[in-house]
């Protein structure tokens, strides 16, 4: 039984089906072990693996090298920021419901969306279109994906764009789930962002920059909710003491396509961040660090989970400047408070009736107030609560009534009599109406062929014959418009329809777009408001209180006691707000309100002090450009963004004089004691010429010496020099030998070239035609600030024509000097040293007793040589303000230029010249001990 029973069972062994079971059963345990293993012992590891599945290429951006004064003070640096990052490639359920949270929750805690998008939701809540015609053109390029756009793609209108990029084109947005708001269009914009980088390697749209540790902390606590966005730390570009140095450090901002195209060979990419003027520009290769790279493995919700390979990259170069970071700001304070000092001098409530000299009405502080946007026509509106601000827009809108008024009653009939004031209100509407494209004022005329020869046809812009006329006041408004109408100079097709009105309905057409467009503008509110200033239509005493309700000045209650009950009047009011500079020349944009002021050391040619005056916050544009700060710049009547140190020229008046000092003394035309007698009118040449003082006064300077003349600046000293440059020898007068001789010496003291200072630089405008108006700097000499320092350097110190420069020394990040650049000498003069003194001794007489700067420097505790300047540019705006000078007299150290456009006389720039002095020599004792020690790590 057992037997049979063992056969059975080998028997059933031996059978296939057997063996095959068992093969079965141990792969089946083999697969559970797996799975065991897989799941219990392994499991969570795998799970985190799991997501594991991109492999990827990060660009680790190389730091931006900083910039340094001269002592080590920082000026430009970096500052570790949080930023916000959307990769688009990370898969989401709806994009846009997730961009949307997303922008929620970046400004629940006070950030800011910086991807910007060229289409708003204006005040009556309808789309339109922001930015230039071909900034918008190219837009629609993009959207339609075309290089030429069809009649129908560019006549487009913004809402039409809305709803082509909601449904027919890119993303599923649906109005019913995002409305017409301003955060939809936030939506959009970060959607149409992404979209342009589609296609490119691993590239994530920056949404939000320099957030806040909530943003940080909301976005990092959900990243299941925000799939692919990302915390990155970058570093910040921060100015300190921006409004002192911004003209010379100017500001970075992203490569432009031309820019890429000429720095790709330094291995520039799309994405990199370059100077855009000042140092950051001048110095950019410097200072850009490299680059370096990190692989990395990223999850499905972009979060990174192993780094594989890190290239670590490296810092950009440091700046040092020659800069004197104390001096700098003193200068600018200084030039500033005496620009000020100046208004308050010329500042009256009416003209003198025992002087016809130029002076500031208080009537044209407040017009320039209201015209320069300094005064809010928002806060006006909303002022219910401020007495004075209250009882200002009432009149203002009871008188804005009445001009719209005048203006239908002449837009409607044929009549140009208006008033002057009228004529400005009508003439801003036809400028409106020719800017926006919609009235043509020139046309094109065939140039008739006068040779016989037939040419390709040629053609020129005239303008057309009604708008001749209007200028002339020989037409009205309406006819201009009606005749525009009819020569087609004027011509609207309907959007929708694309039928063109009649006459009549597209003059009524031009009418309600005036009305409704330009009439209703803040712009041109703000021009009826400044002019009912200018014909003081306003109490004086309203006005004052208006500036303190809007917060623009600020004033004790005594102040204000005092001024409503009338102890201290408005002119007195407003005269010590501006001396105290509560109210800034630059913000009254009257004469003056700019100026620039230079400092160079005499023995090495470098720059100790480079000031532009207004100047500009420049940290508003790097990190995140402010749109409307810079347009705010750009429309500024004081244009703070030139640099007017090395770009704006002015004629050097009597600081030439120097020139020709030298230029006779060295040719021999004159000694140091020959004398030349002023006899008022220089006749000598036609049409003759005049002394100052003869024009001024009727008088004469008498016989003076070239020292004398210097101290006198007597012109008339100075033609008989010209005269004898010019002279051959047989004695006959010609100018172009006057002029090529006049230019050996302008060319030894560097005036005929930029003066080599790392800055964009305007070149320098030389004499051309007449050598004796030549030599007192009112022939065709025009010269810049930084040019006029250079030609004092050379003269203090003797002849040694320096290239300027502003860069002291270029370094590694770690201290280790790179590139120590030594002062470079242009030209060598061999002068005479007995001329050289003797030019110096006249300009040591102008600040000493009898002469014009002797009240200025008589209580300064050193010698100084200087010389006055002043140049006419208009009769009805005040002579420009030079004064260049070198201490200490004996032993020179530093040359100074101060230039104040309209600034009246030479002297008030003296007088910047001597607080610079007293700033430089610390004749105060207030001056800060600064060594490289100061420098800080970043």
């Amino acid at each position: 039984m057992i037997r049979e029973l063992l056969l059975n069972i080998w028997k059933v062994i031996k059978h296939r089906l057997f063996i095959l079971l068992v093969f079965i059963l141990v792969l089946f345990s083999v697969l559970i072990n797996r799975i065991f293993d897989l799941q219990i012992v392994q499991g969570q590891e795998l799970a985190n693996d799991f997501s594991i599945k991109i492999k990827r290429d990060i660009v680790l951006d190389g730091t931006r090298g900083n910039i340094y004064d001269r002592n080590g003070m920082p000026l430009a640096i970096n500052e570790l920021a949080y930023s916000v990052e959307l990769d688009d490639s990370i898969p989401v359920d709806d994009r846009g419901i997730m961009i949307r949270d997303l922008i929620n929750v970046i400004e629940e805690n006070g950030d800011e969306i910086i991807v910007t998008f060229p289409i708003k939701i204006n005040d009556d809540g309808n789309y339109e279109f922001v930015g230039s015609d071909s900034a918008i053109k190219r837009f629609k390029r993009e959207i339609f994906g075309e290089r030429t756009l069809s009649p129908v793609q560019e006549s487009t209108t913004a809402s039409e764009v809305i709803d082509y990029l909601r449904i027919r084109r890119f993303f599923d947005m649906p109005v019913e789930i995002y409305p017409d708001n301003e955060n939809t269009i936030k939506i959009l914009a970060i959607r149409y962002a992404l979209y342009l980088t589609r296609g490119t390697k691993y590239k994530p749209l920056k949404v939000a920059v320099d957030i806040s540790e909530k943003t940080l902390a909301m976005i990092n606590e959900n990243q299941e909710k925000f799939p692919g966005a990302k915390i990155i730390v970058e570093p910040k570009r921060k100015y300190i003491d921006s409004t002192y140095f911004a003209h010379i450090i100017g500001y970075t901002q992203s490569i432009s396509a031309g820019e890429l195209e000429k720095l790709k060979v330094h291995g520039y990419n799309a994405q990199d961040i370059v100077g855009k003027s000042g140092i950051e520009k001048e110095m950019e290769i410097y200072l850009k660090g490299t680059d370096g790279k990190q692989s990395i493995e990223v999850d499905n919700m972009g979060r990174t989970r192993n780094v594989l390979d890190t290239e670590e990259p490296k810092p950009g170069k440091d700046i040092f400047l020659t800069i004197d970071k104390q001096l700098q700001m003193k200068t600018y304070d200084a030039l500033e408070q005496q620009i000020a000092n100046v208004i308050v001098q010329k500042l009256y409530s009416s003209q003198p009736s025992y002087s016809k000299d130029i002076i500031i009405l208080l009537k044209d502080v407040f017009t320039n107030l209201f015209n320069n946007n300094i005064v809010s026509l928002e806060k006006l509106e909303n002022s219910n609560d401020d007495q004075h601000q209250n009882k200002i827009y009432k009149s203002f809108e009871k008188y804005y009534n009445s001009v719209i008024e005048d203006i239908n009653y002449f837009l409607s009939n044929d009549d140009n009599n208006y008033s002057s004031e009228q004529d400005r209100y009508l003439d801003y509407i036809i400028d409106n109406l020719v800017s926006d494209d919609i009235l043509l004022t020139s046309k094109k005329v065939k140039i008739e062929d006068t040779d016989g020869e037939k040419e390709e046809e040629k053609f020129k812009e005239v303008q057309t014959e009604i708008y001749q006329k209007y200028k002339k006041d020989e037409a009205s408004v309406y006819q201009l418009l009606d005749t525009s109408i009819k020569e087609k100079s004027i011509e609207i097709v309907d959007e929708k329809e694309g039928d063109k009105p009649s006459d009549i309905e597209l003059y009524n057409y031009i009418k309600d777009y005036i009305i409704e467009e330009i009439l209703e503008s803040n712009d041109f509110k703000r021009l009826v408001i400044a002019t009912m200033a200018e014909n003081e239509k306003f109490n004086y005493k309203d006005l004052c209180f208006m500036l303190i309700e809007q917060d623009i000045i600020t004033s004790s209650e005594d102040e204000m006691s005092n001024l409503s009950r009338g102890k201290i009047s408005a002119l007195s009011f407003i005269k010590s707000k501006i001396s105290n500079l509560d109210l800034k020349p630059s913000q009254l944009a009257l004469d003056p309100s700019t100026g620039s002021a230079v400092v160079v050391d005499v023995k090495t040619g470098e720059v100790l002090s480079l000031v532009s005056y207004p100047s500009y916050d420049n940290n508003k544009f790097v990190n995140d450009f402010d749109n409307s700060y810079w347009n705010q710049l750009l429309k500024d009547p004081t244009t703070p963004l030139v640099h007017r140190a090395t770009k704006e020229r002015r004629a050097p008046g009597s600081t030439f004089k120097m020139v020709s000092a030298m230029a006779g003394l060295e040719e021999g035309v004159i000694t140091k004691n020959t004398i030349i007698r002023d006899l008022g009118i220089f006749t000598k040449i036609s049409p003759p010429a005049k002394c100052w003082i003869y024009s001024a006064y009727g008088t004469t300077h008498g016989n003076e010496t070239v020292s004398d003349a210097l101290r006198d600046s007597c012109n008339y000293f100075f033609y008989e020099v010209g005269l004898r440059l010019g002279k051959d020898e047989e004695g006959n007068y010609n100018p172009i030998e006057g002029i090529n001789t006049l230019m050996k010496y302008v060319t030894k003291f560097g005036l005929d070239s930029k003066s080599g200072i790392e800055l964009d630089e305007l070149s320098p405008k030389n004499p051309t035609s007449d050598p004796v108006r030549s030599c007192i700097g009112q022939d065709k000499n025009s010269y810049t600030p930084v040019q006029l320092a250079r030609y004092i350097t050379t003269l203090a110190n003797g002849g040694t024509n320096y290239e300027l420069n502003i860069v002291d020394k270029i370094s590694d990040h770690d201290g280790k000097v790179y590139e120590d650049r030594t002062p470079n000498i242009a030209t060598q003069s061999d002068f005479d040293p007995e001329n050289i003194k003797t030019v110096h001794s006249g300009m040591l007489k102008v600040t000493t007793r009898g002469g014009t700067g002797y009240s200025i420097f008589k209580d300064l505790p050193m010698k100084v040589a200087g010389k006055t300047g002043t140049s006419q540019e208009s009769k009805n705006r005040p002579d420009h303000a030079i004064f260049t000078a070198f201490a200490p007299y004996d032993d020179p150290e530093i040359a100074v230029v101060v230039v104040i456009p309209n600034g009246y006389t030479a002297q008030n720039s003296g007088k910047v010249v001597k607080e610079i002095l007293k700033s430089y020599y610390d004749f105060n004792g207030t001056k800060e001990t600064t060594t490289i020690d100061n420098k800080l790590e970043y």
